[in-house]
């Protein structure tokens, strides 16, 4: 599970915070911290959402292995609600469209 350590460095990276930073935010120990980057796989997944809040993304964005659908999900967490629907609308659209593309 490379890819949660990844992603966290990530965003620790974008927000230039430390360890110590995101462990205050999480509210956990910075052992906590250096322990998930160091062995993601035995993290509790209640310290992975302390963790995803912290650095203010989802959690499905650290715990989804496909990048595509882990970065949909971030992108998904940052819109508002007229976003969503626009976005949904959108899909739906093009979704139909390639339904009457390929009946002919």
């Amino acid at each position: 599970m490379d890819y949660i350590r990844k992603r966290i460095e990530k965003r620790m990276e974008e927000l230039n915070i430390g360890q110590l930073e995101i462990a205050k935010r999480a509210k956990v120990s910075q052992s906590t911290i250096n322990r998930v980057l160091n062995t993601p796989t035995k993290s509790r997944i209640d310290t992975l959402y302390k963790i995803a809040k912290a650095l203010n993304i989802p959690l499905e964005y650290l715990v989804i292995k496909n990048e595509i659908k882990a970065l949909l999900s971030r992108t998904i967490g940052d819109m508002n609600d007229q976003e969503l629907q626009d976005t949904i609308l959108h899909i739906e659209k093009e979704r139909a469209w390639k339904k009457i593309k390929s009946k002919k």
